[in-house]
């Protein structure tokens, strides 16, 4: 799953529109809209700045938002197990 994607599964499921978070942000809708469509990457200053309107932490996203070929070949195996674990026990305490 790539940043943006994470980002905006993370927003519908605290059900806040694109707009509404833009707006929250100082930032264009369509802006927001090429983040979350993975066409931006945002700074690690606006990648702040959602996390936190977002309610989640800034290390969960860049989590998340981790792809298989991000990872040391050698490194894949144990992510792969570790990584539903991890993303149950952050979603457990910030998201649901």
């Amino acid at each position: 799953m790539k940043l943006g994607s994470v980002i905006q599964e993370i927003r519908r499921k605290r059900d806040i529109s694109q707009g509404d978070l833009a707006k929250q942000l100082n930032i264009s809708q369509t802006y927001l809209s090429q983040i979350e469509g993975d066409k931006k990457t945002p700074s690690m200053d606006m990648l702040q700045e959602i996390s936190t309107a977002l309610g989640v932490p800034v290390y969960y996203l860049m989590f998340k938002g981790l792809e298989p070929g991000d990872k040391e070949k050698k490194k894949r195996e144990s992510y792969q197990k570790l990584s539903p674990a991890i993303t149950s026990m952050i979603e457990g305490f910030f998201i649901e």
